[in-house]
């Protein structure tokens, strides 16, 4: 009796890619499955007691420009008023409000206070201009800046909002000040 055996190629490059051949398919089919969950995600799943509904985290509306965050920036008793845009580098400001930072005049032209953390800059420019009446982020500095003159364009400059009196921010003396949103 003769037993027959088939002979094994040699193992080859063309071996070793046949699993990666399957790779596309195999995540085309798990993304069309993990789409395909049936789950609506607004609301809560109908097995789920009604007690999750009540409990899920409230929806948070961001600031847009046509409806920013009015601050107010308290300097030795004078209180300027603001607003901050919506994007991310001024809700992370938003957020972190009220705070208390101390400003000093640089230049001439702006009061700066360092913050002791860094802000979010998703999305921000690498570059902008800073014209009077500005509030911006420095990012090299790590700094809120309130420009009172028109300092023209720089790398680090992101535009975050905007003051209500340029002329008062001119005036102001070096110190501390408080930040908040104005309810």
């Amino acid at each position: 009796m003769q037993v027959r055996t088939r002979r094994r190629p040699a193992a080859g490059p063309h071996l070793a890619l046949r699993p990666l051949a399957l790779a596309p398919v195999v995540a085309l089919v798990v993304g069309a499955l993990a789409g395909c969950s049936g789950v609506d995600r607004a609301e809560p799943p109908a097995s789920a007691p009604a007690s999750a509904a009540a409990t899920a985290a409230p929806t948070i509306t961001t600031p847009t420009e046509a409806q920013p965050v009015h601050i107010t920036i308290e300097f030795d008793g004078e209180t300027l008023t603001g607003r901050l845009t919506g994007s991310a580098t001024a809700r992370a400001l938003a957020a972190r409000l009220p705070a208390t930072l101390t400003f000093a005049d640089y230049g001439g032209q702006e009061q700066i206070a360092r913050l002791p953390a860094p802000l979010d800059t998703t999305g921000a420019p690498s570059t902008s201009d800073a014209p009077a009446g500005t509030i911006a982020y420095y990012v090299p500095d790590q700094s809120i800046v309130l420009y009172y003159t028109d300092v023209g364009s720089f790398p680090g400059i992101v535009p975050i909002g905007t003051v209500d009196d340029v002329g008062a921010v001119r005036d102001l003396p070096s110190g501390a000040a408080t930040i908040r949103v104005r309810g």
